[in-house]
């Protein structure tokens, strides 16, 4: 009963106090507004041959960014 309560909450929720990102685990990783300088579209990985793009926060330089992967789509204008 855990396990589909857990699954049941995975993804990205969006509020006042940043972006949380739910994981299977029970982990929630929150990522406050102060820290993301921008949000991006950008291709994060292939499948089946098939780019896969994802909103990717900016949260300092330029090395340092975080790929909403739970909100991934084959089409970059659905991303």
């Amino acid at each position: 009963m855990a396990g589909i309560w857990r699954a049941l909450r995975l993804g990205v929720v969006i509020g006042g106090e940043g972006v949380r990102v739910r994981g299977f685990d029970s982990r929630d990783r929150v990522t406050p507004w102060s820290s993301i300088q921008s949000v991006d579209c950008m291709q994060i990985d292939v499948r089946g041959g098939l780019p896969l793009y994802a909103p990717v926060l900016r949260l300092g330089g330029d090395a340092d960014a975080m790929p909403l992967s739970a909100l991934g789509s084959y089409s970059r204008q659905d991303a």
